[in-house]
Parts: structure tokens; sequence; C-alpha cells
């Protein structure tokens, strides 16, 4: 089964209607439109937003920041920005948003600074933006799926789920944007 399949056989049964949903993880909102939404100011906390159907364009200052399906968006920064939204009856949007809690990242970081393969988000070297798009590695996925089955049954939710959550920060201090995630430490402090 194609990833985007799996995605949407994994989410769908947790959607029970447009907007954001709080999961049984409390880290984690589902999301879901059925209809186009013109360019609306909104505001979203520190997280990373992923689509799996769907589209979305956020608008910031004269930035446009396209997050698509095979992508997720890094929110660094609590503030608002326009976003609009792409969607249909047919096609709904359909997605999930792990906040970036502080206390999890800083772990993280600390578990990792030093390594040989170490992640160093806290390297002032990069000046990390406060919202960017960056496209889904393959270990990013599989911690979405991980997490989406975890969603999917109360037991494993309650037990795991944090865990699930760690897994795709992890991923995303691994990924493209890592330095901008891990920059999340020096706006908490």
């Amino acid at each position: 089964m194609a990833l985007s399949s799996r995605l949407m056989t994994l989410i769908e049964p947790l959607i029970n209607r447009d907007g954001f949903t709080q999961s049984a993880v409390p880290a984690v909102s589902l999301m879901a439109c059925h209809h186009q939404v013109p360019r609306t100011p909104l505001m979203y906390e520190p997280s990373l937003v992923i689509v799996f159907q769907g589209r979305k364009i956020g608008y910031l200052g004269d930035r446009e920041i396209h997050y698509d399906p095979g992508q997720y968006l890094v929110q660094t920064l609590p503030m608002p920005f326009e976003c609009e939204t792409f969607a249909s009856p047919e096609a709904p949007l359909l997605g999930l948003s792990v906040r970036i809690e502080p206390a999890v990242l800083s772990e993280l970081v600390l578990e990792t600074t030093g390594h040989e393969a170490g992640i160093d988000a806290t390297s002032p070297s990069h000046e990390p933006l406060p919202m960017d798009s960056v496209a889904m590695t393959a270990s990013m996925q599989e911690a979405v799926v991980r997490l989406l089955r975890a969603l999917n049954d109360p037991l494993d939710a309650r037990v795991m789920g944090e865990a699930r959550v760690r897994e795709v920060i992890f991923e995303a201090l691994k990924g493209e944007q890592g330095r901008c995630v891990g920059a999340v430490l020096h706006l908490a402090a």
C-alpha cells in the first residue's frame, strides 16, 4: 500500500468534523476541512503541521509558504499569519499538528548534542525562519505512520503516544530545518 493511502487509512477514522480536533495524545491535534477557505488570519503555536491530503498556503509578510502532502510546516514562533486552504468534499484537507513542547525538545537536543551524528540545533550558524515548509524524509514518514497507529488504539495512545510525538519531533530535529526547530528552546527561555 502506498504511503499516502496508508496515511489516509489511518487518519480518516480519527476525523469526525472540520477544524482542529484534540486527539487522545495532548500534543497532537487532527485537522480536517471539506471546503476551500480563502486567505484568513491564523495563529499557530510552535508546531509541526503535516498535510496528508489537500494543501495550504501560508502568507507571512511577502513570503508564500506552500505545504502539501509529502511536506510538513515547521512553525517555531507563535505568530499571526494568513493561510489559504485548498480542499473539497471529494478531496478534503486532512492532516495533523504536533505541538513542539520545549521540555521534550530540550531533552532531545541534550541527548543528541556531542554524538558523532549528533544534532546541534542550538548552533547560531543558521538564522532560523519562524515558519517554513520541509519535504518529509522516509524516516519522518515512518514516524508519522507510527504516531497515527498509536492514535487509532486507546491503549497505544495512552502508553506510547508521547513516545511517538517525541519520535516525530526528533525526526524534525534531524531534518532540513532542524536548527529552526531547535530555536524554539531559545524562544521559550
